[in-house]
């Protein structure tokens, strides 16, 4: 009965063990860290301060497990709140206080509120508390992304849903934005998790060869 209860458990630690690797592996294939960048020369004002062709420069950080399909032409990296920064010439950095993320219309149809249904693509930061879009690219290079590879920079026209008439505005720890852009820039990079080291991986094949010689014996001495 020792002994069955003996062979039990080493059987049990090396499924374990191979359990462990497969899920490592696993995890380093779907997740990737990514960092979304939108730089344009932009007018608006910052906390009632007005500015004229400023330069802005967005940031976000996140991880591609978190990219959402919605419609069938749009995805969305919702990366948080107070997550998102911005640096702005003039007024120094920030951060969006409301639910900031990144998101891209394939197609621009039936999916840009208050943009009509040109079909051209776009992607960029938008506010997922307000669903309202900060600063987007538009171009056509954006018709097969999905966000959950590098693109860019790509450069082309501005679109935005900050409109100081309507009293659309972005709260941010230096103050309600307002923006209008002119032809932004985008940039995302992925950032690939480095697989295990050959060595590493060598180290758990001996460890499991010396458990299954270590079990082998066990049964031929008994």
């Amino acid at each position: 009965m020792a002994f069955a209860n003996s062979a039990r458990s080493r059987v049990a630690l090396i499924r374990y063990a191979l359990a462990s690797l497969i899920s490592t592996l696993c995890v380093s294939v779907m997740a990737l860290p990514v960092t979304y960048t939108e730089i344009a020369t932009i007018s608006g004002s910052l906390n009632g301060i007005d500015f004229v062709d400023a330069q802005i420069t967005i940031t976000g950080s996140g991880d591609t497990n978190n990219i959402t399909h919605g419609q069938p032409c749009c995805y969305a990296n919702r990366l948080g709140v107070s997550t998102v920064t911005f640096d702005l010439a003039g007024f120094g950095s920030g951060a969006f206080t409301d639910l900031v993320g990144v998101a891209v219309n394939q197609t621009n149809t039936g999916g840009i509120p208050g943009e009509p249904e040109t079909g051209i693509s776009g992607a960029g930061f938008s506010d997922f508390t307000s669903n309202f879009l900060i600063l987007w690219t538009l171009g056509p290079a954006f018709s097969t992304w999905d966000l959950s590879t590098d693109i860019g920079p790509l450069t082309g026209p501005g679109f935005c849903n900050c409109n100081p008439i309507a009293d659309i505005s972005f709260p941010t720890t230096l103050g309600p934005l307002h923006v209008s852009a002119t032809d932004p820039t985008f940039t995302a990079d992925v950032v690939p998790t480095p697989a295990p080291e050959p060595a590493s991986l060598a180290l758990f094949a001996i460890g499991l060869g010396v458990l299954g010689f270590s079990f082998r014996k066990k049964v031929r001495a008994k």
